[in-house]
């Protein structure tokens, strides 16, 4: 069995629409993926709203609230860290059953000078039971502007929590890799990475870490619709077979792992 660690709700491939998702599309989203799941036999998966209103408006958390399925879902947000009321919706997600919290970088234009607010937010999940992602893909037109490793350090310096590197540190997973070395609570989630790298070092480099700190560090996600779930399965796949990969380790990372930090 698989569980998915990362899966937007919408389900056309733009970063625009993560942000402004109609109410009345997330019951076509969760049938579609109810039914994907079935075919390509995920236990579960964990959907990250990026679009605030579904925990700001009360017609899109009422949506969200006829839709949600615990047996098939976890539920992650994307945390507005300017809002001066986000402690009210960080409330609220934990009292509506969500199980983290997100960062991501470039989307959100994150600063240094952010870094310390962000940690603040961490600190107030962290008491309420919530783990956080931080989404490290290293690339878009402001590859060198915003960067989200050092904005991950910071957090795993104050939170014992888990912290996922969504995307695993993409092109700098080397890096990513350091972090989870010296943060036991650092964990390496592997959506769009697998696809967007295959055939380069970059694979080379993620089968070198679970052999060097072992499988139980590594969770599988896809990043859907932006990879499908079918593409995304099938490049795992490959890799584990390029790579050598047991049936042990491969069990840890598309389940054990995500089972665990879950508490399924």
């Amino acid at each position: 069995m698989i569980i998915d660690m990362f899966i937007h709700p919408v389900l056309k491939p733009s970063e625009a629409d993560l942000f402004n998702i109609a109410p009345n599309s997330l019951s076509n989203v969760h049938s579609h993926l109810s039914e994907s799941f079935g075919r390509n036999q995920i236990a579960h998966g964990v959907i990250c709203f990026f679009d605030i209103q579904f925990l700001k408006s009360s017609s899109h958390l009422n949506v969200f609230r006829e839709n949600k399925n615990d047996k098939l879902f976890s539920y992650s947000y994307l945390v507005d860290f300017r809002d001066k009321d986000w402690m009210d919706s960080l409330n609220l997600a934990a009292k509506e059953g969500f199980k983290s919290i997100t960062f991501h970088s470039y989307l959100q234009e994150i600063k240094e000078s952010d870094f310390d607010k962000i940690r603040s937010i961490c600190i107030e999940a962290e008491r309420l039971g919530l783990y956080i992602n931080v989404c490290s893909a290293f690339g878009s037109k402001k590859i060198y502007k915003y960067y989200s490793l050092p904005l991950a350090v910071h957090i795993l310096d104050a939170v014992s929590c888990p912290v996922l590197l969504v995307h695993a540190g993409g092109g700098k997973l080397i890096e990513a890799l350091l972090i989870a070395e010296m943060y036991p609570n650092a964990y390496l989630e592997t959506s769009f990475s697998v696809t967007f790298w295959k055939n380069s070092s970059v694979e080379m480099d993620l089968a070198y870490g679970i052999r060097k700190f072992g499988a139980d560090r590594f969770m599988f996600g896809s990043d859907f619709p932006f990879v499908t779930l079918e593409t995304a399965i099938e490049d795992h796949n490959i890799f584990f077979k390029k790579f050598n990969l047991d049936f042990e380790q491969i069990d840890q990372i598309l389940f054990k792992t995500s089972k665990k930090l879950l508490k399924l």
